[in-house]
């Protein structure tokens, strides 16, 4: 299995999720890439949580990727971390 960073796009999220899990698919590890967001708001996250549910159906695991400590303090907010395994050099 090899390692794939899709960087999250919440303005095309249903390609964004269609890339996954047809990575997934593929036999990817799937890492979703958050630094180039502005802020993870609550719309994100409940995106990432059903996205999270659709993946765990079908017996995958993703993982959320953030070198930046504020998108990092709003995964621990919003309690992502409870659902993913967070990667990167961030801290809170």
């Amino acid at each position: 299995m090899r390692p794939l960073t899709l960087a999250y796009d919440p303005k095309n999220y249903p390609e964004f999720e269609a890339a996954t899990l047809l990575a997934l698919g593929d036999g990817y590890i799937v890492i979703v890439g958050l630094d180039q967001l502005t802020k993870l708001g609550s719309a994100d996250a409940r995106r990432l949580i059903d996205l999270w549910r659709r993946v765990r159906d079908v017996g995958a695991k993703l993982f959320l990727r953030t070198d930046r400590s504020d998108i990092l303090r709003e995964i621990e907010s919003r309690a992502l971390d409870c659902f993913y395994t967070v990667i990167g050099t961030a801290v809170a």
